[in-house]
């Protein structure tokens, strides 16, 4: 899941550089993803046994940056916009078994921590609706 995400991150104008997983250097420029977990919202079942699953995962995507507060604010927004464009033009990538039901979007956060350095910690948290769906015997349908 995180690969797909960081591939299609990477091809925002926005974000120059390597993303990392969990981890975020305290170096200008740098991008995390960070896992926030995955909630279950529901469950349906047929009469088979077969069960529809939908799931909301959250992630943070956090930056450093010795800039201004306005230069972060203005990311912050842009790249917020970016991933509700992005969505509506069905450029994000799937995650589930129903693609046609999957939403991502971003909400900014306000800043996270002040780094040694002068070096602040920015985040926009990216949250991941989507449904997987699984057959008696176990077998999940899709792909991860």
């Amino acid at each position: 899941m995180y690969e797909t995400m960081i591939s299609w991150l990477k091809t925002c104008p926005l974000i120059k550089g390597t993303v990392y997983v969990d981890h975020l250097p305290p170096i200008p420029g740098a991008v995390g993803l960070f896992p926030l977990g995955t909630e279950q919202l529901g469950v349906r079942e047929d009469v088979l046994g077969n069960r529809t699953v939908q799931l909301r995962t959250r992630m943070m995507l956090c930056t450093h940056e010795a800039v201004s507060k306005e230069a972060h604010a203005t990311f912050m927004s842009l790249f917020c916009r970016w991933v509700q464009e992005q969505w509506a033009r069905g450029s994000t990538p799937t995650f589930g078994d129903l693609p046609e039901k999957e939403r991502l979007y971003a909400e900014q956060e306000k800043k996270q921590k002040t780094g040694t350095g002068g070096i602040n910690r920015y985040g926009v948290r990216l949250t991941l609706e989507y449904t997987k769906i699984y057959n008696l015997e176990g077998e999940e349908y899709g792909k991860d």
